[in-house]
């Protein structure tokens, strides 16, 4: 037989998942790269009150987008037999509700301009308004890539839709002096960016069309979805909220670049596992063992990485801020520090939920959140009596509880032991400690020799990530525990796929 005749092998489900890693990490690493370059160019063109507005307005906007999405998208990626019949239904739901979430919005703004006591954010809420519409139309082209584990195309459409929304519009209109405009701007174009590269980016054609037996299946999964991430966000968000009502539009900025000075990090690694590992883990979601390795070994790396990263930011913080943001954002040092604890917190939470939706437990992820929100509001208001960093430890603490509940949900599901769950994290606390030592002494230093910011920032930065680097690559028992050298030794020397996995039989195309 002629090697053209030879039917091609399929890629099995751990080739697809290691892949979809590899271009979500690649899209992640250069979206982060990206938004940093942004964040560092807009923040010498725009005021603390500038980006405090459109916060504000960012709010209220992603909360109307649960509602308007309903969570169909989710429903989409788990549901094990799709039909035709659901995909038309989920385009039609989301189309739908997003025009009538632009025109709730629109009429609504005036009165969320009053609660936040910022005159200006009525009309940046209904400018915002147009990007529900647009997002509604790409909410199930989106879904099937992630179930086809197509994360090369996503990549290219994140990367693109930013670099032009806020690369290229946000910054030349800051330029220009656009203030907080420039932001919405840049918002509406990405998503105009996005929504179009998704859409062109699946072979999949939507029909009007709502059949009330589809719906139901969706709404069975999707219903938990949509409360789950209600919560979710009011807890990311609510301390947003709490400090642009009492501290006002300038702390607010602050308060945000804080929080996404240590979000980025935490995204870059949890979004990467977030996207992939939901797919991945819900088509093998009947597979207890395998889920329990794949979950031991991903805290344990998330600890050997996260870790250490937090003892950089925390002794960094000053020189960070200087670098990136510049003089007037001094306010953001302390509250960066505080933050920078929560770092691996924050990303093990995400690898857990991705875990808990996989196998379906969306109602029990719902009440963690829900949770996680109520804890987050509380904190933040009782402590905002002590201004931003009030607020931050109160969050703080919102996220340590958050996952511990999350942590022990999922232990359940996996049937994994605290004892096992605690001593995943050891390598990367005792590599941490290291790192942090080093990483002190290095920038007692470079400080006392009165070097520029940028050199101190650059010369601790070196210490410690080789510090770090090398104790991964020289004591991997150590610092890597027994699960993270198998991968080690498996990423030095590769193993041979086998022919045939049970788990990797194709998805049928619902529309043939």
């Amino acid at each position: 037989m002629e090697d053209s005749d030879r039917p091609m092998k399929q890629p099995t489900l751990r080739e697809k998942t290691q892949r979809g890693l590899l271009w979500a990490a690649a899209e992640a690493a250069a979206r982060t790269l990206l938004q940093t370059l942004v964040l560092v160019v807009l923040a010498k063109l725009l005021t603390p009150a500038d980006y405090g507005v459109v916060g504000a307005a960012l709010i209220i906007v992603g909360i109307s987008a649960i509602f308007s999405q309903l969570g169909v998208g989710p429903a989409i990626v788990q549901r094990p037999d799709l039909e035709p019949r659901h995909l038309d239904a989920a385009f039609t739901l989301s189309a739908i509700f997003g025009v009538l979430t632009a025109g709730i919005l629109y009429v609504s703004a005036p009165c969320f301009a009053q609660f936040f006591k910022m005159p200006t954010l009525g009309p940046v809420l209904q400018a915002l308004a147009v990007v529900f519409p647009i997002t509604g139309l790409g909410v199930v082209s989106e879904s099937l890539l992630q179930r086809d584990l197509r994360f090369d195309r996503i990549a290219r459409t994140e990367i693109v839709s930013y670099f032009i929304g806020f690369g290229l519009i946000a910054t030349g209109l800051a330029w220009r002096g656009w203030g907080a405009w420039a932001l919405v701007a840049g918002q509406i174009v990405q998503m105009l960016v996005r929504t179009v590269m998704i859409f062109l980016g699946h072979a999949w054609r939507p029909k009007f069309a709502c059949e009330g037996a589809a719906v139901r299946d969706l709404r069975n999964f999707s219903g938990g979805v949509t409360l789950a991430r209600l919560a979710n966000y009011l807890a990311t968000t609510g301390d947003n909220l709490i400090v642009g009502r009492y501290l006002g539009e300038s702390a607010l900025g602050v308060y945000g670049r804080a929080y996404q000075l240590m979000a980025q990090p935490a995204n870059l690694v949890g979004n990467v596992l977030e996207k992939v590992l939901f797919p991945a883990l819900a088509r093998a979601q009947d597979q207890q063992e395998r889920l329990a390795a794949v979950y031991r070994q991903g805290i344990g790396l998330l600890a050997t990485a996260m870790l250490p990263g937090s003892a950089m930011i925390y002794l960094l913080a000053p020189e960070i801020v200087q670098v990136l943001l510049g003089a007037k954002w001094a306010g953001v040092v302390f509250p960066l520090q505080i933050f920078s604890v929560a770092l691996l917190f924050r990303t093990s939470m995400k690898l857990s939920n991705s875990l808990v939706r996989a196998q379906g437990a969306v109602a029990q992820l719902a009440w963690c959140q829900a949770i996680y929100a109520v804890a987050t509001i509380g904190f933040a208001y009782f402590g905002r009596a002590w201004g931003i960093e009030g607020v931050c430890v109160g969050v703080l603490g919102s996220i340590l509880l958050c996952f511990f509940i999350g942590a022990g949900m999922t232990l359940r599901l996996v049937r994994i032991t605290w004892g096992q769950f605690l001593r995943d994290h050891v390598p990367g606390l005792i590599l941490a400690a290291v790192v942090g030592v080093l990483g002190w002494i290095s920038v007692t230093a470079l400080r006392g020799s009165a070097a520029l910011p940028v050199l101190v920032l650059a010369g601790a930065l070196a210490v410690m990530s080789t510090a770090a680097l090398a104790g991964v690559l020289l004591f991997p028992g150590f610092f890597l525990g027994p699960d993270g050298s198998r991968l080690l030794a498996k990423w030095r020397r590769p193993a041979v796929v086998p022919a045939r996995d049970d788990t990797s039989a194709p998805i049928v195309n619902p529309h043939p």
